[in-house]
């Protein structure tokens, strides 16, 4: 018998989860409470060249998605600095409706990938909110904002997220890409693939974090670049 590191409740020496707090222990498999996604596409989308304004008095259709709105305890969209800003019925607050410039996703599997975080961090005790980005239906890269349930260390924290987002993607993280600072007192470390097409990064400390993952990144320091902008972006998100 050995003792849980989360909780040091009695454990078999071989359990490779705790039964009494459900928490993965360190060395073995991280938790699954993250999205596996699907491989980056082998080339960006071909640019599409905008369609000059109408000039007649007719109405433009409007395609059925961009009717409904994402969330429906959504009643009000706060543009403040260039960053859409969701607000919720209950007064908190979601996150942003862009990012950088690049809108966030609506569709059904955005939507399904933050029920599956949110409701996976939620069931261990955590609180988590995520939003993808990008644009018609193709993802740039995702955001997420989360409180774990116990303090794990930053370096537990970069693998977990890292493995939950390159599980199933047959890519493996360069060692050699990691760029790690502190900046405005937060704590940053991103990685990218020998390719530099995926890149993650996670900053933040003690049980609150906030985790990026893109798709044809352009490499650590852009990843870095971007986590800077995300980072402010979010500040004000209410778990």
């Amino acid at each position: 018998m050995r003792k849980c590191p989360h909780c040091a409740e009695e454990i078999e020496e071989k359990a490779s989860e705790c039964n009494h707090c459900g928490r993965w222990l360190e060395g073995d498999r991280e938790p699954p409470y993250l999205p596996t996604l699907p491989p980056p596409p082998a080339a960006a989308p071909a640019y599409v060249e905008p369609r000059a304004p109408s000039t007649s008095n007719a109405r433009p259709s409007v395609p059925r998605t961009r009717r409904v709105l994402p969330l429906a305890a959504l009643t009000l969209v706060l543009v403040a600095g260039g960053v859409g800003i969701m607000l919720l019925r209950d007064g908190s607050v979601s996150l942003p409706t862009s990012i950088d410039g690049v809108p966030r996703l609506t569709t059904d599997e955005a939507r399904s990938s933050a029920d599956q975080v949110e409701n996976g961090m939620k069931a261990i005790g955590g609180k988590a909110r995520m939003a993808s980005y990008g644009y018609g239906s193709t993802l740039s890269f995702l955001v997420v904002v989360y409180q774990e349930p116990t303090e794990v260390g930053f370096d537990q924290e970069f693998r977990a997220f890292s493995f939950s987002f390159m599980g199933t993607s047959g890519v493996d993280l360069d060692p050699a890409s990691v760029v790690e600072e502190t900046y405005a007192g937060v704590h940053y470390r991103c990685q990218s693939d020998v390719e530099e097409s995926i890149s993650v990064c996670v900053m933040g400390e003690g049980r609150n974090y906030t985790g990026l993952a893109l798709l044809e990144s352009g490499g650590s320091d852009a990843a870095l670049a971007l986590a800077r902008k995300v980072q402010a972006a979010t500040a004000g998100v209410t778990l």
